[in-house]
C-alpha cells in the first residue's frame, strides 16, 4: 500500500504541475499574442493615418523637385520644365560649380530661365532672367517669374504685349563662366553642372499634374508643421507615393534624421515589393500600402521597437513564468505530501483494526473449533457440530490471511532478506501439489517451465505466489478445461503466466481483480472456496519484488501474467 500512495503522490505531482505549466504557458502565450496585437494595431493605426495625411496633402501639392538630368531637353539644349511659370512663386536651382585653376581666387558661372511667349500676330518670343553661381554657392534662390527684370531675347518686343505660354519654361546650361585666372565670357576652365531645381508655387497642383522626372521630397514638417501626432512621432516612419506604373512621384522622409535619395527610395520599394516586412541595413520596417484611382501610398515603419519590447517582453514571461512553476511544484508537493499523509494514516488505521480484530478473533474461533472437535468424537454424525466446524475451519483461514495480508503491507521488505534461489525448481514443486488436486476435480495441469532460472527475492513468497495462481485457476475454471502454467526469460525479465478457461466471467470485472474482497462470482456461494484475498496477497508478493502482475480475459480465457526483473535491484 506504501508503493501505491508513492505512485499516487506522484500522479498527483504530476497531473498538478502539469496542468498548473499548461495554465502558465497558455497565459505566457496570450499575453505575448495580445502584446503583438496591440503592436500591430498601433502599426495600422499609425500608417492609415499617415496615408491620410499623404493623400489629403497630395492634392495640394505647393513645392516639386525635378531632377535635371531626368528631365526632357529642348532642341537647343535647355531643361523643359512643363509648368505655368505664371503660377511659380519661387525656383531654387541646385548645382556644383568647379575650377580647374587650383590658383583662381573667384570663379563663376551662369544661365538663364527663359519665357516662351506670343505676340498677337502668333510670332514666338522668349524672355529670360539671368542667375549666376559663385565658386562658394551651390544654391541659389530666384522669385519667378519677376516681370520687371525679364529681358528680351534678341527683340524689342516688350513683355507686357505678349501672352506668356502657361505649359512650359526653359532653365538653360550655363551660357558664361569666367575666373580670376582667364578673362573673356567663354572660360573654359570653369564648369557648372545643374542637379536639381526646387518650384515653390503660388497656388498648390493637384497630383494628376505630376510629370515625369518630378519627385516631390519633404518631411513630416511640411506635412503636420508642429503638430505631429504622438502615435506618428513614437515612431520612425516615411512614405513613398507612387503612379500605377510603380514610378515615384513623392518621397517623404518623414521623421528620420537623414532625407532620403532617389537611389535609396528605390531600395525601399524593391525590397519591400509584396511584402509585409522589409529590413533595410539594420532596420526591420512593417510596409503597409494603400492605393486610390490614381497613386499608390507606401507607409515604411519601423518596428524594431516592438520587436524588441516583444523579446523582452517573452523574456522576462519566461523567466516569470519558470519561477511560478517552481514554487508552484513546492507548493503541489508539500500538499500532496499533506494529502497522502493522511490517506496512510486513515490506511494505517484500517490495518491496525484489521490486525486487532484477527487477533481478537483467532482467540474464540480457536476454541469454538477445538470444542466441536472434542464433541464430534462423541458424536461423530450430529449435522449441526459438522456445520460449526466446517465455519469455524473457514472462519479460521480468513482470519489467517487477514492476518496475512496485513503483515505483509506493514513490512518493509528490503535486499537484507532478498537471495537468489531456483524459481525452476519452485515453480515445478507448486504444480506437482496441484496435479493431483486437478486429477480429483477433473481437470488437466500442463506446465511449460524452462529449467535453470534463477530469481533474486524470498523463495516462500514466491511458492506462495504460484500457489495462489494455480489454486485460483483451479477454482474459476471451466470443468474438464486445461490449465496452464509457464515460466520463462523474456530479454532481462522473468515472466510468470497462468491461464484457464473461464467462460462465465464478466471481462469489466478485470480491473477489480486485485482488490481486497472481491470475487467475481456476485452470489459469494459456498460452491467455490475463498474470500477474495488470494489475489490482493499476489499483487503485493509481486509489488515487493518490484515487478508487475497483470490479468487479462480473451476470447473465454483468463490469463495472469507476473513480470520480475532477473538481476538484483
Amino acid at each position: 500500500m506504501k508503493t501505491a500512495l508513492k505512485d499516487l503522490r506522484r500522479q498527483i505531482i504530476f497531473l498538478s504541475f502539469t496542468i498548473a505549466c499548461f495554465i502558465i504557458l497558455v497565459m505566457m502565450i496570450v499575453l505575448n499574442m495580445m502584446m503583438r496585437a496591440s503592436y500591430g494595431s498601433e502599426i495600422s493605426t499609425t500608417a492609415e493615418l499617415v496615408s491620410e495625411t499623404a493623400f489629403s496633402s497630395s492634392q495640394n501639392v505647393t513645392t516639386e523637385t525635378f531632377i535635371l538630368s531626368e528631365t526632357e531637353r529642348a532642341p537647343a539644349g535647355e531643361y523643359a520644365i512643363m509648368r505655368n511659370p505664371m503660377n511659380v512663386k519661387r525656383v531654387t536651382l541646385r548645382g556644383t560649380i568647379t575650377c580647374e585653376y587650383e590658383n583662381a581666387m573667384w570663379y563663376s558661372a551662369g544661365g538663364g530661365i527663359i519665357i516662351k511667349a506670343r505676340t498677337e500676330e502668333g510670332i514666338d518670343v522668349y524672355y529670360y532672367q539671368e542667375y549666376a553661381f559663385n565658386n562658394d554657392v551651390s544654391e541659389i534662390v530666384i522669385d519667378f517669374p519677376d516681370l520687371e527684370r525679364m529681358n528680351n531675347a534678341s527683340h524689342s518686343i516688350p513683355i507686357s504685349e505678349t501672352e506668356i505660354s502657361e505649359d512650359i519654361f526653359m532653365i538653360s546650361p550655363a551660357w558664361w563662366s569666367s575666373s580670376s585666372e582667364e578673362s573673356g565670357s567663354a572660360d573654359k576652365g570653369v564648369k557648372l553642372e545643374l542637379n536639381e531645381v526646387e518650384i515653390e508655387y503660388i497656388e498648390p497642383v493637384a497630383l494628376t499634374d505630376y510629370a515625369l522626372g518630378n519627385i516631390i521630397t519633404g518631411d513630416y514638417n511640411d506635412k503636420f508643421g508642429s503638430e505631429l501626432p504622438a502615435v506618428i512621432g513614437s515612431k520612425s516612419s516615411f512614405y513613398f507615393i507612387t503612379d500605377k506604373e510603380e514610378r515615384i512621384l513623392e518621397i517623404n522622409s518623414g521623421n528620420l534624421f537623414n532625407e532620403i535619395t532617389q537611389e535609396e527610395a528605390q531600395q525601399y520599394l524593391s525590397e519591400s515589393k509584396d511584402k509585409e516586412k522589409c529590413t533595410i541595413g539594420e532596420t526591420t520596417y512593417q510596409c503597409r500600402v494603400f492605393e486610390n484611382d490614381d497613386i499608390t501610398v507606401r507607409v515604411f515603419i519601423s518596428s524594431e521597437d516592438n520587436e524588441s519590447s516583444l523579446k523582452r517582453l517573452a523574456l522576462s514571461s519566461s523567466v516569470i513564468g519558470l519561477a511560478c512553476a517552481i514554487v508552484l511544484f513546492i507548493m503541489i508537493y508539500i500538499i500532496s505530501g499533506k494529502i497522502v499523509r493522511h490517506l496512510f494514516l486513515s490506511y494505517e488505521k484500517q490495518n491496525q483494526f484489521i490486525a486487532n480484530a484477527s487477533h481478537e478473533l483467532k482467540t474464540p474461533i480457536t476454541v469454538i473449533s477445538a470444542t466441536t472437535d472434542i464433541l464430534l468424537r462423541n458424536s461423530s454424525e450430529d449435522k449441526w457440530l459438522k456445520t460449526i466446524s466446517a465455519q469455524s475451519e473457514k472462519m479460521q483461514k480468513l482470519v489467517n490471511e487477514m492476518l496475512e495480508l496485513t503483515r505483509m503491507n506493514a513490512t518493509n521488505t528490503t535486499d537484507a532478506s532478498y537471495e537468489s534461489f531456483s524459481f525452476s525448481r519452485t515453480a515445478e514443486d507448486a504444480v506437482l501439489y496441484f496435479e493431483g488436486l486437478a486429477y480429483e476435480q477433473g481437470k488437466k495441469l500442463e506446465s511449460h517451465i524452462n529449467p535453470g532460472i534463477e530469481l533474486y527475492g524470498r523463495e516462500d513468497k514466491i511458492q506462495e505466489l504460484v500457489n495462489i495462481l494455480l489454486d485460483n485457476a483451479l477454482k474459476y475454471s471451466d470443468e474438464g478445461s486445461t490449465v496452464q502454467i509457464r515460466l520463462n526469460t523474456l530479454k532481462n525479465g522473468v515472466v510468470l503466466e497462468c491461464s484457464n478457461p473461464c467462460s462465465e466471467f464478466n471481462e469489466e470485472d478485470t480491473e477489480h481483480l486485485f482488490e481486497r474482497f472481491y470475487r467475481g462470482d456476485k452470489s459469494h456461494s459456498d460452491k467455490k472456496d475463498g474470500f477474495g484475498l488470494g489475489l490482493s496477497i499476489a499483487h503485493l508478493i509481486v509489488q515487493q519484488h518490484k515487478g508487475n502482475i497483470t490479468a487479462n480475459y480473451e476470447n473465454g480465457v483468463m490469463t495472469f501474467k507476473a513480470v520480475f526483473p532477473q538481476k538484483k535491484q
